[in-house]
Parts: structure tokens; sequence; C-alpha cells
């Protein structure tokens, strides 16, 4: 994943005014209300290279995925998706267990699909289950 410049500009933001909260100066409300060029400069590059340790920390090898019926972010080499491990699915070879996104082989067909994972992240932090709070859309968050 890459970061988005929403992703960075928010980044810069929150780490020039955790600097503010310490010497008691003005917080920033958007990267224009930066005094100087340099300091945006700065402080973008520096969140940018912290998302982009971020995102490269939160992929997990497929081996360490929870077999518990858990919803994860997967990529599956050419698409991402969210999926689980439904223990209940045996496959025509006589395994138990797939892991599926929850879409339909092909259509007609009303058997779900298996795919094939790299790599998963865990959703956690976005539901709130281990990040402390819920995360919410602002457009929808109450003043």
């Amino acid at each position: 994943m890459t970061p988005t410049p929403e992703m960075i500009e928010a980044a810069a933001i929150a780490m020039a005014n955790f600097d503010a909260s310490l010497v008691g100066v003005p917080t920033l409300q958007s990267v224009t209300d930066f005094r100087f060029d340099k300091d945006r400069g700065e402080y973008t590059r520096r969140a940018e290279s912290a998302l982009k340790s971020a995102f490269g920390a939160m992929w997990r090898p497929i081996r360490d995925a929870p077999k518990t019926g858990t919803r994860i972010l997967v990529w599956c080499g050419d698409f991402y998706s969210v999926a689980w491990w439904d223990s209940a699915h045996e496959t025509d070879d006589g395994r138990r267990g797939i892991w599926t996104d929850g879409g339909v082989a092909s259509w007609g067909y009303e058997e779900i699909r298996e795919i094939h994972l790299v790599c998963f992240a865990h959703l956690t932090g976005f539901d709130g289950s281990t990040a402390g709070e819920r995360l919410q859309c602002p457009a929808t968050t109450s003043p």
C-alpha cells in the first residue's frame, strides 16, 4: 500500500502538532499553516517515511493468519479482498477448510470460491477491537 497525499498531510500535521504541544505553540489545522516551507517539507518527508514503514509492517505471512473465521485483509497476488477461514467447507479432494472472501466461483454455481493468499493484515485496528477506540469517517462523527 502506498500512503495517499491526504494520509501524508494528516500525519505531517499530527507530528507537527505533537511537537507543538511540547513547547506550547499553536497547533496546525492544515499543511498551509506551516510557517516555513522547509518545515512543511521536513514534516511531510518524515510522515511519508513513517507511513510507508507502518504499511510494510502490517503485512504478515499467511502461515500466521487466524483460522477462526475472523475477517482479515488479504493480498492474493493480483487483488485485495477481505477474507476468512471457512472450516466447514470441504473441497473436492477431501480437504477440510478453505480461505474465502464469500465470492461465488462462477455465475450459476452457488458454491463459494477458494482464494489463495499471499499475505494478510489484521483488521482489528479498523474495528476498534484492539485499537482502544472505534475509527469513524469524519463526516459521521458528531461535534
